[in-house]
Order: C-alpha cells, then sequence, then structure tokens
C-alpha cells in the first residue's frame, strides 16, 4: 500500500454515502482513541468526508480537497472488517 493511501495520512479521507456508514466510521473513530464533534453524528448531507489521521477526526465536504478518497469499502478492508 502507498503511503499517501494510509489511514494516517493527512491528506487521505474516508468517504461515507449515507448515515450508517457515518455512524460506523465514527464509533470506530471513538473507539479508537479519537475526539469526535458532537455536530458530525447528525450530518444528513452525502459525501461527507472524514479525517483520521490525527487525535481529533477532521471532515471536509467538498471532493477536491484531499490527495486520496478512501471508500468505505476500502475502510473496513484497512481495519480488518
Amino acid at each position: 500500500m502507498h503511503e499517501y493511501t494510509a489511514l494516517e495520512h493527512n491528506s487521505t479521507v474516508v468517504t461515507v454515502s449515507n448515515k450508517a456508514e457515518l455512524r460506523y466510521v465514527l464509533t470506530w473513530a471513538e473507539e479508537s482513541g479519537r475526539q469526535v464533534s458532537g455536530y458530525m453524528w447528525d450530518r444528513d448531507t452525502f459525501p461527507y468526508c472524514l479525517s483520521l489521521c490525527g487525535e481529533i477526526v477532521g471532515w471536509v465536504d467538498r471532493m477536491d480537497r484531499a490527495l486520496y478518497y478512501k471508500s468505505f469499502s476500502e475502510f473496513l478492508k484497512d481495519i480488518g472488517e
């Protein structure tokens, strides 16, 4: 795997396309020790992209801001699900 595609890379985001995917990623992030802002749980506009590279989950709602957009299925493979 290329470094820029890793979850830990600061230019990689996980793209979610519905509330179920969003909640799954946010729950995983919290269980992994990352801080998640309360407003993120209430998003209802998709696609939504989450940055998991640091201690605080970041986000972007545009599809031209990251180097690599990881799909939800790629995310699941990365975390071993």
